[in-house]
């Protein structure tokens, strides 16, 4: 009897495991779906915006809602999963505006050339940040979700930076003809699935 009641709630707590595992993948799934649908819905109205997957390695620049171009993309050295906090070696999600678009005339390029500085952090990671450091998840001398968040322009066939997305020097020229002040970029940790993007 003892054997049959310890199996029974090892299943039960695997199944609410499993429960638990399969809300947070919907919760995921619907914050990426929004943050695509914004991507697009911006690129209607404003012409140009956005969006790096970063699973697939890829950034689509968007026209009037329709893919115009799609471009490789390098990452943090720590890829999987949000930034949380400065050093950590991830890659901002969520929804950012451009703050500066670093074209190459005198004084507006980046260490790395062409840049687009987005305005990470925002008030949301903000929020998230000292969400996770009043829970012990922010090492104690860290203080700050970090700064200075880029897409630039550098090699696109491996995950390098600190938290930028690398985008090919060819790819750079464009997106910084096309992007402006204020463009949405969206960054979705994969596209959730039977999402069309077109």
């Amino acid at each position: 009897m003892g054997k049959l009641i310890n199996l029974l709630s090892v299943a039960t707590l695997l199944l609410s495991t499993q429960s638990y595992s399969e809300s947070l993948n919907l919760e995921q799934d619907r914050r990426y779906s929004e943050t695509v649908r914004r991507v697009i819905e911006d690129s209607r109205r404003s012409g140009y915006s956005l969006l790096v997957n970063k699973q697939d390695r890829e950034a689509y620049l968007f026209q009037n809602g329709s893919i115009d171009t799609t471009f490789n993309v390098g990452l943090s050295i720590k890829p999987e999963g949000d930034k949380l906090y400065e050093g950590d070696g991830k890659t901002p999600e969520g929804v950012y505006r451009i703050d500066e678009v670093k074209d190459g005339t005198p004084g507006k390029t980046s260490r790395f050339g062409l840049a687009l500085l987005l305005n990470y952090p925002t008030s949301n990671d903000k929020k998230e940040f000292l969400e996770a450091k009043s829970k012990g998840l922010v090492p104690d001398e860290i203080n700050s979700p970090g700064s200075y968040i880029e897409i630039h322009s550098g090699p696109d066939n491996i995950d390098w930076t600190i938290g930028c997305v690398a985008i090919s020097e060819e790819g750079m020229s464009l997106l910084v003809k096309k992007l402006r002040m204020k463009s949405t970029v969206g960054i979705i940790g994969y596209l959730p699935e039977n999402f069309q993007l077109n």
